[in-house]
């Protein structure tokens, strides 16, 4: 007996089951990565499958792979969908002697087959993050050493030929990024960082939380030779800040952001600023972004960009205010 967790239920658990575990016993250093077996059953409690979702935090119905079955449901405490022809060999994790659930990257290319390509693109940088969930908490997340990387999945992506999605799943992490530090973060690079054909503002892929350099007077202001930035183009000499109002709201942290900013400007850098009021509606998101892209000096036909809106509207809608919920599963 067999309990392999995929999907949309691998992806709960690596944003934020993992609390269960110690820190680095799941780490790409230290997993202990299995193959599934050939031929195998699962079991039917639903007693077994609340335990479960207890026990990792899941959301039922857990999402489970099974040889035969698919579609079938039980009472809501589990949901098993057809075993993916061409797993590649070791690219699961045994949480337990019957729990096995698929690596960051193998999840990957499962949600491939029911994100939709902006939402994949997120959730790509969520699993490639620096972050845990951690709704318990003051704050929503807590810093963690990455799960994955984009290049770790770009090498299960080439020994996964045959599954299904896997051209989507190859084509998204080409506009991933690594080290995002916050839900808004992975929101914020994926919009950026897709084109306009496929929703995004084509800015390309920026940096997330780099130190960036700073000049001798500027490193005399700050006290510091370099500081910490949330999105960085540094070809461009463009850095965005995302106020959340969750860390920016004392006196100390808005002198802070100020000398900060002035520190920036002197190295040469620009400045631009986004605040959670920016990403409350399509319009308030779609001026935001706009205006990011002359201040990166960008420009762009109004016809053109008003020939990709309804796709834009249909990418932020899922990047921003979709939840994964949503796409869990593909009946």
């Amino acid at each position: 007996m067999i309990i392999p967790i995929v999907g949309a239920s691998a992806l709960e658990f690596w944003l934020s089951g993992i609390s269960a575990f110690p820190p680095d016993q799941l780490s790409v250093q230290n997993r202990k990565l299995v193959s599934l077996p050939e031929e195998y059953c699962i079991p039917y409690s639903q007693e077994l499958y609340r335990e479960l979702a207890k026990q990792y935090g899941f959301t039922q119905p857990i999402v489970v792979m099974a040889n035969k079955e698919t579609g079938k449901k039980i009472k809501d405490s589990f949901y098993a969908v057809k075993r993916s022809a061409k797993i590649p060999e070791k690219s699961f994790i045994q949480l337990t002697d019957k729990v096995l659930i698929s690596s960051p990257e193998l999840c990957f290319i499962q949600l491939a087959k029911i994100f939709p390509m902006s939402k994949l693109v997120e959730a790509a940088n969520a699993l490639c993050a620096i972050y845990s969930l951690d709704e318990s908490a003051t704050f929503a997340q807590i810093k963690r050493e990455p799960i994955t990387s984009t290049q770790n999945i770009k090498s299960l992506i080439k020994s996964a030929n045959g599954m299904s999605g896997i051209k989507k799943a190859r084509q998204a992490i080409s506009y991933a990024v690594d080290r995002s530090f916050s839900p808004m973060e992975n929101k914020l690079a994926a919009l950026a960082s897709l084109p306009l054909i496929l929703g995004g503002y084509g800015l390309s892929k920026p940096e997330l939380n780099e130190d960036v350099v700073l000049s001798d007077d500027a490193a005399k202001l700050l006290g510091r030779q370099a500081c910490c930035c949330d999105l960085v183009w540094e070809k461009q000499g463009v850095i965005v800040e995302y106020d959340s109002n969750l860390t920016h709201l004392s006196v100390n942290q808005h002198t802070y952001d100020k000398r900060k900013a002035t520190a920036l400007n002197m190295s040469g850098y620009k400045v631009f600023y986004i605040t959670a009021a920016n990403m409350h509606n399509f319009r308030d998101i779609e001026t935001t972004f706009l205006n990011l892209r002359k201040f990166m000096g960008l420009r762009s036909s109004k016809d053109s960009l008003h020939k990709y809106e309804s796709i834009r509207r249909e990418a932020v809608r899922a990047i921003v205010f979709d939840s994964w919920r949503k796409y869990y599963i593909k009946n």
